[in-house]
C-alpha cells in the first residue's frame, strides 16, 4: 500500500484528519479491533512498512486519543514514539529547509505537499507536549531540541493553506512564552529586583508577535467562516482563545498600575468571552483542555482583585458557563478560577534579570 493511501488509511482508523488533529470521541467502534489494525499496519503485517511521516501521524493519532480517554501514561508513550521517529530521522532539521508553496494553489484545510504535512504533523507534537505539559502541570516531556526547531520556523508564512496543527502549536507555545516572562517578573518582584533590559527586550517582542498571529487568525477564520467547516472554525477559535490569553497575561502585568494595560487588558478579555460564548456544549467535544487555562490566565488579575472593571460580573460568569460546559466534554478541565497558574521551571524564572536570557 503506497504511504500516502496507508497514511489516509491510519487517519481514517483513529477518526483524527491529518491536518487538523481534532481529538476523537471517547468511545467510537471497536477499540481493540482499531488497534490491531493500526498496530499492524506501523509493524508492516500487511504491507511494506510506512514511512516516518505516516508513522508519526499514526502515533499522534493514538496520543491524542488515549490523553482524551483520560489514559496519560499510554497517551505519553505513543507521544514518545512519535518525538523518537522525529529525532531518529532528523524530521526537525527537515523543516529548517523553507517550504516552497504555489500562492495560485485554491485555499485548503489539506497540508499541500509532504513537506508542508510534516510542518503540521511536527506542529501536532509540539501543541501535544505543551498542552500536557501546560494542563497537567507536569514536567517537560519534550526534548529542547525539538522546541527550538519549532521556534524556528514561528516565523514561517502559510500563504495558501490554513494549517491548523501550525497555529496551535503557535498559539500554545507563545502561551508557554508568556508564563515564563510573567513568571520571571513575579520572581523579581518578589525579590525586589526591577527587571533588566533583556526582560523587556522579551515583553515587547512577545506582544508584537502575539498581534501579528492574532490578525494572522482572525484572516483564517474569516477565510475558514466561508467554508462548510465547522470543526476547522472551532480550532481557530481555539488559537485565538489561546493566543489572546498570552496576551492578556502579558498586558496584565502592568495593568493594576498603567491605564492604556489596564484597557487593553480589559479588551483581550472581553474578546475572548466574546470567542467562548458562541461555543455549544457539543462543540466542546472537539476543543481542548487548554481553554480552562486560558480562561484562568486571562482572568487572573480580575479574579485576584489587582484591577476592578464595570462589566467584570458578567465577565466570569460568562466564562463560567463555558467552562461547565467543556468540563461534560472532555478530560482535565478543572474550575477555571481555582487552577493554580503553572510557574516554569526555576532556571527560567530569574533568567531576565541576567546578562542573557533565555526564551
Amino acid at each position: 500500500m503506497p504511504n500516502r493511501r496507508l497514511r489516509t488509511f491510519l487517519s481514517e482508523l483513529i477518526y483524527q484528519p491529518t491536518w487538523t488533529s481534532f481529538l476523537p470521541p471517547i468511545q467510537r467502534g471497536d477499540e481493540v479491533e482499531q488497534m490491531r489494525l493500526i498496530l499492524g499496519a506501523l509493524a508492516a503485517m500487511s504491507g511494506p512498512p510506512p514511512d516516518p511521516l505516516t508513522t508519526i501521524i499514526a502515533y499522534l493519532g493514538l496520543s491524542s486519543y488515549f490523553f482524551h480517554k483520560n489514559d496519560f501514561h499510554r497517551g505519553q508513550e505513543f507521544w514518545t514514539l512519535a518525538s523518537d521517529t522525529v529525532l531518529k530521522h532528523d524530521l526537525d532539521l527537515a523543516l529548517t529547509v523553507p517550504i516552497v508553496e504555489n500562492e495560485t494553489t485554491t485555499y485548503s484545510l489539506h497540508p499541500l505537499t509532504d513537506a508542508s504535512e510534516l510542518r503540521s504533523a511536527f506542529s501536532n507534537l509540539i501543541f501535544l507536549a505543551l498542552d500536557v505539559e501546560l494542563v497537567l502541570a507536569v514536567p517537560p516531556i519534550i526534548k529542547p531540541r525539538l522546541l527550538d526547531q519549532f521556534d524556528l520556523l514561528m516565523d514561517t508564512q502559510v500563504v495558501n493553506n490554513a494549517d491548523l496543527n501550525f497555529a496551535r502549536a503557535k498559539s500554545i507555545r507563545m502561551l508557554s512564552q508568556s508564563r515564563r516572562v510573567t513568571a520571571a517578573w513575579d520572581a523579581g518582584k518578589a525579590q525586589r529586583q526591577s527587571p533588566g533590559a533583556p526582560w523587556f527586550e522579551s515583553y515587547w517582542k512577545l506582544i508584537e508577535r502575539l498581534n501579528a498571529h492574532i490578525g494572522s487568525l482572525n484572516h483564517t477564520h474569516l477565510r475558514i467562516s466561508f467554508l462548510d467547516a465547522h470543526t476547522a472554525e472551532l480550532t481557530v477559535k481555539l488559537c485565538l482563545i489561546v493566543a489572546i490569553a498570552a496576551l492578556a497575561d502579558l498586558h496584565g502585568i502592568f495593568a493594576p498600575s498603567h491605564a492604556e494595560s489596564s484597557r487593553r487588558y480589559r479588551d483581550t478579555v472581553v474578546e475572548i468571552v466574546s470567542i467562548s460564548s458562541t461555543f455549544t456544549v457539543d462543540d466542546c467535544r472537539y476543543l481542548d483542555p487548554i481553554l480552562s487555562l486560558s480562561w484562568a490566565i486571562a482572568t487572573k488579575r480580575i479574579l485576584e482583585n489587582q484591577v476592578v472593571y464595570d462589566n467584570q460580573q458578567s465577565i466570569i460568569a460568562a466564562i463560567r458557563a463555558c467552562n461547565l460546559n467543556l468540563q461534560q466534554m472532555l478530560p482535565y478541565v478543572p474550575d477555571f478560577e481555582c487552577i493554580s497558574h503553572p510557574v516554569p521551571p526555576l532556571q527560567y524564572q530569574n533568567v531576565f534579570y541576567s546578562a542573557g536570557h533565555n526564551r
